[in-house]
């Protein structure tokens, strides 16, 4: 059937005058309310005509004292709700000048006492005091949990009339987010999950903002990444990536980059991984993230030097370099000595690689960085099985961390990578490849750490 034809049948099959009046008042099922649209948007003037009479009857019939009132009424009303909406506006600009001291005046405090403080004073449950608290926790990150729990008890006492009804939810769901954050941090990953878990149904209850729903997409790329589960990571941090790229800040976006491209490496995706970061370090700001991009340009270097490209990864080294210099950061030049190691041995400059990696190997080690100084002695062995000499067994293994963070001692499955390469070592059966692709895994979850940390 045409379209004129079918323009025509619709023209002349007019809906009932019940249907037309069930149609104004809103009781008509869906499908004959869907019909009834399409045959007005016809354009049958017959019908149009006569919903036009069935709503001035119906209005005719409207008890009078519903419209009587005088125009200043509503002007009246409008006043007054604009009068409370400035008065709350105040309010909340008052609560945000004093949500810093009152912070402070609370961390003064004991831990006991912080927490009769929450329950007894009212003007601590509001959201400039949550949100203080929750970005405190990473100027102390030893208390972690400690904040996250007081943010989460001012959230759940936040007055629904006064904030609307889906503020509380929202707070509750960053506080239950930043406690999955701060215990995986402290190593309890079962409690991580538990919290996580949580911040997920509140958040289906508020107002489902999508950078909430971004962070709790990060958070949970991280515990992923701690469980050894690499490809669960990155598809959960591709999805922060995802909903950043639509609504959140350019540098968000770039730092959650900088965090995803390691976790692709680490899943078996270098060129992905590569793509990220070079998006990352080109969009973030070195005057405000010098530390973060410095880890970036180092991260972005060692994948490149790793894919043959050693040439493309000297002018990010020579970036990181001078970050690093800038903020006295001896962690992040080390780093870079050590990647700068690599590139030696993968131009083919032996001699001054081993000497590279063996003091960087050194630093690195006293340094407490375990994973940087294990990946380097893994670059020793492919250098020595290359050359056909004897491989020091007793350096492939992990050295102590200066990271408080459980996540920076070794997961089980790296403990077994490193028994492994000693045992086809002593056995006689270690290829070059084998221990450069140990190298370049520890050196991803090496980068992953160091991206999370930062």
């Amino acid at each position: 059937m045409s379209n004129l034809e079918s323009d025509s049948r619709v023209a002349v099959e007019h809906p009932e005058r019940s249907e037309l009046a069930a149609f104004l008042d809103g009781s008509l099922a869906a499908e004959a309310r869907r019909r009834v649209v399409r045959h007005l948007l016809a354009g049958c003037e017959e019908c149009r005509h006569e919903i036009g009479g069935l709503w001035r009857n119906a209005e005719d019939q409207r008890p009078r004292r519903r419209f009587s009132a005088p125009l200043g009424a509503y002007v009246g009303a409008f006043e007054t709700a604009l009068s409370k909406a400035r008065t709350l506006r105040a309010s909340l600009e008052a609560e945000r000048e004093q949500a810093p001291r009152r912070v402070a005046e609370l961390l003064a405090l004991s831990p006991l006492d912080r927490i009769r403080r929450c329950h007894e004073d009212p003007r601590l449950a509001n959201p400039a005091v949550i949100e203080g608290l929750l970005a405190e926790r990473s100027r102390r990150p030893q208390e972690g949990v400690a904040l996250a729990e007081l943010a989460i008890a001012l959230a759940e006492r936040v007055e629904r009339f006064r904030y609307g009804s889906t503020t509380p939810r929202d707070l509750e769901t960053r506080a239950w987010c930043h406690l999955g954050e701060a215990r995986r941090e402290d190593g309890d990953l079962v409690g991580a999950e538990r919290a996580l878990d949580l911040a997920e149904a509140l958040f289906d209850q508020g107002s489902e903002d999508p950078l909430d729903r971004a962070a709790l997409d990060l958070a949970r790329a991280r515990w992923f990444a701690r469980m050894g589960r690499a490809q669960s990571a990155a598809d959960s941090c591709s999805r922060a990536v995802a909903i950043l790229r639509r609504v959140g800040p350019r540098e968000a976006l770039a730092t959650v980059l900088l965090e995803l491209g390691p976790q692709l490496a680490e899943s078996g995706s270098p060129e992905a991984a590569i793509e990220a970061l070079l998006e990352g370090v080109k969009d973030l700001s070195a005057a405000r993230h010098s530390r973060r991009l410095a880890i970036g340009l180092c991260t972005l270097a060692s994948l490149l030097v790793a894919h043959g490209r050693e040439r493309h990864a000297r002018p990010h080294l020579w970036r990181a370099r001078a970050l690093a210099e800038r903020l006295g950061n001896l962690d992040i030049l080390e780093r870079v000595a050590w990647v700068e190691g690599r590139a030696a041995l993968a131009s083919g400059r032996v001699d001054a690689a081993e000497a590279a990696l063996l003091e960087s190997r050194d630093r690195l080690s006293a340094r407490g960085l375990a994973r940087e100084a294990l990946a380097a002695n893994l670059d020793l062995a492919e250098l020595h099985l290359r050359g056909g000499r004897p491989v020091d067994v007793s350096g492939l293994r992990f050295g102590p961390s200066n990271v408080a963070s459980s996540s920076s001692r070794p997961s089980s499955g790296e403990v077994a990578a490193v028994l492994f390469l000693r045992s086809v070592v002593e056995s006689g059966g270690a290829t070059p490849d084998i221990a450069r692709d140990l190298s370049d895994w520890i050196a991803a979850r090496a980068a992953r750490e160091a991206a999370s940390v930062a």
